[in-house]
C-alpha cells in the first residue's frame, strides 16, 4: 500500500516533535555544564562564557574516574555472561528435544513478571550467606546482574532461534553435523543481530542500574558505580546547577557514545524480531 504525501508529512512533523523534545533536556544540560559565567540558571539558555571548570571540579569531587571504571567492568562482565546463557538457553529451548523443556521455559518466563525490587533484599541476605567470596568483588553485583537479566535473555534468543526454518537444521544433521557444530556454525552466524541487539541493552541496563548496586555495595565504598557516585554527589550539592549538570554528562557520555556506536546493530536486531 503506497503511503501518501500528506501523511508522509504527518509522520516527519511527529517525529520531528518527538526528537526535539527528546533532545532538549539534553541541550540544557549541556549548556548549564559549559557555563562559566557565574551567574544562577534559569531555564534552557546559551552560556555568554564556555568553560570546561565544571567537568574538572565535578570530576575531582565526585572521584568518578574509579566508578566510571567500576561501571565499565561490571557491565562487561555482565554483558558476556548475560548474552553467553542467554544464546545456550535459547538454542536449547528452540532446537533440543528433552523432558521438561516447556516447564523449564516457562520457569525462566517467571523472571519476566517479578518485580526486581521483591528480590533485592532476599538476594542480599542469600549471598552474604551462601556466596561470602563475592563480597568486596565485582561478583557482588555482577551475577545478580546477571540472573536478573538473564529471563529476558533466553526469550530473546529462544524466540531469535525459533524464526530459523527448521529444515537447516535437519539438513545439518543428516550431513552429520552435531549439536555443537549445528548451533556454532550453522544458527549463531544467523541470530548474530539478535545478540548484539542483546548485547546493547544489557549494557545499558547494567550502567544504568541503581537500586541493586546501592543495595549490594553498601559496604563497599572501592566498587561504587557511576549511577551511585553521582548520586552522592547531588545530595552534596543541591544548589550547585552547573557542577551537577558537568557530573551528569561526565556519567552519560559513555552510555550515549556506546549506544550510537551499535545503534545499527540495535535496530537491524529489532526489525528483525519484528519481522519474524
Amino acid at each position: 500500500m503506497q503511503t501518501s504525501t500528506t501523511e508522509k508529512l504527518v509522520s516527519h512533523l511527529i517525529l520531528i516533535t518527538l526528537s526535539v523534545l527528546a533532545v532538549l533536556p539534553i541541550l540544557g544540560l549541556a549548556f548549564a555544564a559549559f557555563n562559566g559565567s557565574g551567574r544562577p540558571i534559569s531555564g534552557i539558555e546559551i552560556p555568554s562564557l564556555w568553560t570546561l571548570e565544571n567537568f574538572y571540579r565535578a570530576w575531582a569531587k565526585g572521584k568518578f574516574g574509579q566508578t566510571l571504571w567500576n561501571s565499565a567492568a561490571i557491565a562487561l562482565i555482565v554483558v558476556v555472561g548475560t548474552t553467553v546463557l542467554s544464546a545456550l538457553a535459547g538454542y536449547a529451548f528452540a532446537v533440543l528435544r528433552f523432558r521438561g523443556k516447556n516447564v523449564i521455559f516457562v520457569l525462566f518466563l517467571i523472571g519476566l513478571v517479578v518485580p526486581g525490587e521483591a528480590m533485592i533484599v532476599p538476594l542480599y541476605y542469600d549471598i552474604r550467606e551462601f556466596f561470602p567470596f563475592l563480597r568486596g568483588n565485582y561478583g557482588t553485583i555482577a551475577l545478580p546482574q546477571i540472573g536478573k537479566f538473564l529471563a529476558f535473555g533466553v526469550f530473546w534468543m529462544r524466540t531469535a532461534f525459533a524464526a530459523i526454518p527448521s529444515e537447516m537444521t535437519e539438513a545439518a544433521r543428516l550431513d552429520g553435523a552435531g549439536s555443537v557444530e549445528i548451533f556454532r556454525s550453522i544458527l549463531l552466524p544467523l541470530v548474530r543481530p539478535a545478540l548484539l541487539t542483546l548485547a546493547v541493552l544489557v549494557f545499558m541496563w547494567s550502567w544504568n542500574d541503581f537500586l541493586l548496586p546501592l543495595v549490594m555495595l553498601a559496604n563497599s565504598p572501592r566498587l561504587q558505580t557511576a549511577p551511585l557516585s553521582l548520586a552522592a554527589f547531588s545530595g552534596q550539592r543541591l544548589t550547585d546547577v552547573v557542577g551537577l549538570s558537568a557530573a551528569a554528562l561526565i556519567v552519560s557520555v559513555p552510555i550515549i557514545a556506546f549506544y550510537l556506536v551499535f545503534q545499527r546493530q540495535l535496530v537491524r536486531g529489532v526489525l528483525q524480531g519484528a519481522l519474524q
